[in-house]
């Protein structure tokens, strides 16, 4: 889970959102990310793991799924290795990400805010059978 470097603001109402979003799905691991180099060590909750910096070039393709805001850095690296990506727009050009990357399969767009988040799990599920079954083809 990622919201790039300018949402600093409303990271901590996110993350209470995906650890809502996780009790829902107590097998699977989530890591949301803080996008700096230099923040806190890594806190944990169950199985959200709060870290300061996920190198996306290195990392993303461990990962079933991206939860993210829309922006076009982080959309550009889903893109570019094929990784599912969930998306919560917050602000400027991020609606409009979040609409292309549904119209054309390649995200679902998460609406209804904070409460849309945390109710996510069967849109992600779907996201993550759909990969897989596209993998096994």
């Amino acid at each position: 889970v990622t919201l790039g470097t300018h949402l600093d603001w409303h990271k901590d109402a996110v993350m209470q959102a995906v650890i809502a979003l996780a009790s829902t799905l107590p097998e699977w691991v989530f890591h949301f990310t803080d996008g700096h180099h230099c923040a806190a060590e890594s806190q944990r909750q169950d199985n959200v793991y709060r870290v300061s910096w996920v190198n996306y070039d290195d990392w993303l393709t461990h990962y079933d799924a991206v939860i993210h805001h829309g922006g076009a850095g982080i959309m550009w690296h889903c893109l570019q290795k094929n990784i599912p990506a969930l998306v919560y727009p917050v602000d400027y050009d991020q609606f409009d990400h979040a609409a292309r990357l549904a119209w054309s399969g390649k995200g679902v767009w998460i609406k209804d805010g904070l409460k849309g988040l945390e109710k996510a799990r069967p849109l992600l599920m779907a996201l993550v059978d759909s990969r897989d079954s596209e993998s096994r083809q």
